[in-house]
């Protein structure tokens, strides 16, 4: 019955068009970039068919926060928005989340809230800088994962930020606002969804990352968790985010590179649900449109 009632809540609560996405992960190496080459590198990416572009953050550390790096990000943003692109804009990023997500149970609260005040103000100058016409969403850079969130109290404290934070920016402009998860094996598949229908009963759309480009897990572990999560009739989830890249690190380190096209198609094929987001991860890994940018 339980399962049931979250079903029905979120057929009710998903946006009436899900969106194909693409993540641009800002960096400042990117300013390398020619900026006579974005106005169609945006336009590009919208003849292929995607909608939008999801800002990974604004913000991260202090890339971005000031002077001539924050304006070189809004110009980019108002070229997207020109070429017809919606725009979910990322908020602050902490450079140090996966570290500082271990605290103990009791400290953990309050740095959730540092994380609040920061994207509370980040969107604020966002508003003003840019104007709520250009802005369709806002996105979380804080990424949930499997392992750090199984305990209740750190999932009430999980929770009890994305309902404050969602309200701070509900109070700034009724936007939807998003957050992604990502899997490593490290909870079953059924309290994984718990944790999911948790957090969505904040009110925030919740992206789910497949780990195809990852691949901590085989495509069979994969579909354990993907399957009913992201089933088509019964979702916990808003949204699939596809990752575009291949990791070719071994032993457990991290080297991701772009795919080939035959791989990049096969990964941009239309999934066969379209009530969900589809998102893919991300533009610096797309062939073509995204091979300006620095690896």
């Amino acid at each position: 019955m339980r399962g049931l009632i979250v079903a029905l809540l979120l057929a009710v609560t998903l946006p009436a068009q899900a969106m194909r996405a693409i993540f641009y992960q800002p960096q400042l190496r990117d300013q390398s970039v020619a900026a006579a080459q974005w106005p169609g590198l945006f336009s590009a990416l919208h003849r292929q068919g995607f909608d939008t572009v999801v800002w990974q953050w604004t913000r991260y550390g202090q890339a971005f926060a000031t002077g001539t790096e924050r304006d070189w990000l809004l110009a980019r943003m108002r070229e997207a928005h020109a070429a017809g692109l919606a725009l979910i804009v990322g908020l602050a990023a902490d450079p140090d989340f996966f570290q500082q997500q271990q605290r103990r149970d009791a400290d953990l609260p309050d740095y959730l809230q540092i994380l609040q005040r920061n994207d509370a103000a980040q969107a604020r100058g966002l508003l003003s800088a840019l104007g709520p016409e250009i802005i369709q969403g806002w996105y979380l850079a804080a990424e949930v994962d499997d392992m750090n969130w199984r305990e209740t109290a750190r999932q009430q404290a999980l929770v009890d930020y994305l309902r404050a934070i969602r309200a701070d920016l509900s109070a700034l402009s009724p936007l939807p606002v998003y957050i992604s998860t990502f899997f490593n094996g490290h909870a079953a598949p059924d309290a994984y969804g718990q944790l999911i229908d948790a957090m969505t009963a904040s009110g925030v759309y919740i992206w789910l990352q497949d780990g195809a480009g990852t691949s901590q897990l085989s495509p069979v572990e994969r579909e354990r968790y993907l399957s009913p999560l992201a089933n088509c009739h019964s979702p916990h989830v808003a949204g699939v985010i596809h990752e575009l890249f291949i990791n070719q690190g071994t032993g457990g380190a991290f080297a991701p590179r772009r795919p080939n096209a035959d791989e990049a198609a096969a990964r941009l094929r239309p999934p066969a649900c379209h009530a969900l987001d589809q998102l893919w991860f991300s533009l610096r890994y797309l062939p073509g449109i995204g091979e300006p940018l620095p690896q």
